[in-house]
């Protein structure tokens, strides 16, 4: 309100209203019966003068509200919504589960505004469907506004939109929602830190993939793949070679319900050295997920070093990314963050500093290594 100031509708019983801008607030709300983000359209206030009501519940987290204010509440599995004044003690409150990495509505958030309005309407024909089954295709086209082909596709179970099959695939396969106890999870923060290396999405979404002068790696990277989604051998995948002189593997999948899945978990898409990269917030759940995610990311991104023609040192031993000269503090957190994790294992690490490279619009960061002998032994470890 404070923000918008100038753009608030007002009457004269000192209700005030204002519309907000696309994608400027996200709440937590219900999309098809689970938790998700979902947009903020509008905000009003009003004065009110009389009783509240204050909801606690069994982990002592409270709410208040005005006595006809609509709470969502579990009831025989389904989510209901109640005035606060006729909750009862006992009764279950809908909340975010903190043990969820994803949702539905988060593999649906990586597909364009398009087809997240079509999810939105599809979830409002089934929604209205619910509540009046004895309506026929015609008559809830008309309640929303809508052609009847799309709601008579939908009653045929035809034309399903494509982001809620992708969800459908996934959740066939035990991966949505994604909870923390998954057991495929240390290999997904695996695949997932390749994808911040040697390994991405590409840009057209047409596959995910790892390039490698090691063969074995390629092919360790599709096994993990194989494994997490239960798919046959090579299914949707191909290992072509590369080089100049044939010296690189390249492994692509291109079954898109997989890669959106990535994607929803934070992967990097298109050409790295010109986005912002961070790592998600899920990974610091566990250490085994750590451990995974920045060694797959170490595979591809570690500096070998060699032995100085002087013969009696290392030359450098460093961890180097490429980025743009406007992506530099985002480079640097991402290598403090993997420096936070070395200094976990004992290991030293604490210069970063940058040089241009051959490309005269990129840079190069680097975190540097000790080279000390113990030091070397502990990361080696």
């Amino acid at each position: 309100m404070k923000k918008y100031h100038n753009n608030i509708i007002r009457n004269k019983n000192n209700y005030e209203a204002i519309y907000l801008p696309k994608n400027e607030l996200f709440v937590l709300g219900e999309t098809q019966g689970s938790i998700s983000p979902v947009e903020v359209l509008s905000c009003n206030r009003y004065d009110y003068d009389g009783k509240m009501i204050k909801l606690t519940t069994s982990e002592n987290k409270e709410l208040i509200v005005t006595p006809e204010h609509k709470i969502a509440i579990n009831k025989d599995g389904e989510i209901n919504y109640v005035e606060a004044k006729d909750i009862k003690e006992g009764t279950e409150i809908v909340a975010k589960s903190e043990d969820v990495i994803i949702y539905e509505q988060d593999i649906i958030n990586t597909y364009d505004e398009k087809q997240q309005e079509q999810c939105k309407l599809y979830y409002q024909y089934l929604e209205i469907k619910k509540q009046n089954p004895s309506w026929g295709y015609k008559r809830i086209a008309k309640a929303m506004g809508q052609n009847i082909g799309k709601t008579r596709w939908w009653h045929a179970k035809k034309h399903i939109p494509v982001p809620i099959q992708t969800a459908s695939w996934l959740k066939d396969k035990g991966l949505l929602p994604l909870k923390t106890n998954n057991s495929n999870l240390p290999l997904i923060a695996k695949v997932l830190g390749s994808t911040f290396g040697d390994g991405g999405v590409f840009n057209n979404l047409n596959g995910i993939f790892l390039s490698s002068s090691e063969k074995e790696a390629v092919e360790e990277f599709g096994k993990d793949i194989e494994e997490i989604f239960n798919l046959n051998k090579n299914e949707n995948s191909r290992i072509i070679e590369g080089g100049e002189y044939g010296h690189s593997w390249c492994y692509q999948n291109t079954n898109r319900n997989i890669i959106r899945f990535f994607l929803a978990l934070g992967a990097p898409k298109g050409n790295k050295s010109s986005i912002e990269i961070k790592v998600p917030n899920w990974v610091y759940l566990r250490e085994e997920f750590l451990d995974q995610f920045f060694g797959s990311f170490l595979g591809s991104e570690i500096g070998i070093p060699k032995i100085h023609v002087s013969k009696n040192h290392l030359n450098t031993f460093d961890i180097a990314i490429t980025g743009s000269k406007r992506l530099e503090t985002n480079r640097y957190e991402f290598l403090s963050l993997l420096n936070l994790y070395f200094q976990n294992k004992g290991i030293k690490a604490n210069i970063i500093n940058s040089r241009k490279t051959r490309n005269e619009e990129n840079y190069l960061y680097r975190l540097l290594i000790s080279t000390k002998i113990d030091n070397m032994i502990r990361f080696i470890r």
